[in-house]
């Protein structure tokens, strides 16, 4: 998956992404969809800044915002527009971004904004001091892909085979065995039906670790779609492992037909999420639907039209998509 997704060469991103959302892409998020995302998020800086003062503000008094993997760079210029003239002179703006193809179109978007390759590049450029938001970002970080044996009563990796006879192939090999001490969240400790996938992130934790040490203040928000625990695989004997190409959801066997050419993704496990930032110093203060994030920090906004109504319905992407709110270092 991390092949797929960012390798030099042939990865998704990195060479073969065209744009987000539209009909170019091969996905839509909530941001091409509708400004009533960025109009939260601008909501949430400022009340973030209101309570936390000169702690996330640099030496001249400037508020540094980074957002990590902004796509089409549309999402930032919501959240600008929302945050209106006199707050946004305040702004400095940074992306962290791998993908050269989005660099591009980032910078018709923003050109006053600030790159960067790395979390931690970012965070020493701006001091320590940070707003911090993606949106969508965790579900694309490669994953462990794990099924349930239930005769044997263990965890079996799938590995994936390429041999010219067959072609591409799924094998199971025994977790103790393919990672020896690799630790399955407690979450997911319990009896499952045989065969039952489920994904572990595995790639979280180094890649939080790497940046943590250039922290002293931030706040952050991170939105995606995904569950809490084992809620996560309810009706999902599968897993949640697919991909998209041309707005096309592709599971099973298709994931490996498009190497390199499609986005892959995998549901975000909140409870794992949010434990993990705990583990880093990093204080929870909201779990919400996006539903709730939108109506709570830019109410009636979803009279804008079908596209808002689209991204806060109730048993739909308003419920599917959840925001996590955390807080790191001291405050003014």
């Amino acid at each position: 998956m991390a092949a797929a997704l960012y390798h030099p060469t042939h990865g998704y991103y990195t060479k073969h992404i065209a744009t987000v959302g539209g009909h170019r892409g091969d996905f839509a998020t909530s941001a091409t969809l509708s400004e009533w995302l960025g109009k939260a998020i601008a909501a949430w800086i400022k009340a973030e800044v209101e309570l936390r003062g000169s702690a996330l503000k640099d030496s001249h008094g400037r508020i540094h915002v980074i957002e990590i993997g902004p796509g089409s760079g549309i999402l930032a210029r919501s959240v600008a527009k929302g945050a209106g003239w006199w707050f946004r002179r305040s702004l400095r703006f940074h992306f962290v971004e791998v993908s050269p193809v989005l660099r591009q179109e980032q910078r018709t978007l923003d050109p006053s904004a600030a790159w960067h390759d790395s979390v931690a590049e970012a965070l020493q450029s701006c001091g320590g001091r940070a707003i911090i938001y993606s949106n969508e970002l965790f579900d694309a970080f490669p994953v462990v892909l794990l099924r349930w044996n239930l005769p044997m009563g263990i965890w079996e990796e799938v590995y994936v085979m390429l041999s010219p006879e067959r072609g591409v192939r799924e094998e199971f090999v025994p977790l103790e065995e393919s990672r020896p001490g690799f630790l399955v969240p407690e979450s997911f400790r319990r009896e499952w039906p045989d065969g039952q996938r489920v994904e572990i992130h595995a790639a979280w934790e180094p890649w939080l670790a790497d940046w943590q040490s250039g922290l002293k203040c931030a706040s952050m928000l991170s939105i995606d779609y995904g569950a809490r625990g084992e809620s996560l695989y309810q009706r999902r004997p599968g897993g949640t492992l697919r991909a998209f190409f041309k707005h096309q959801r592709n599971t099973g066997s298709s994931i490996y037909k498009l190497f390199g050419r499609q986005d892959m993704t995998a549901d975000v496990d909140f409870h794992c999420l949010q434990e993990l930032g705990e583990s880093f110093g990093w204080e929870t203060v909201a779990s919400e639907t996006q539903a709730s994030f939108l109506e709570r920090l830019a109410p009636g906004a979803v009279a804008a039209g079908r596209e808002s109504a689209f991204i806060a319905q109730p048993g739909g992407a308003g419920e599917a998509f959840l925001v996590l709110s955390q807080r790191f270092g001291e405050c003014a």
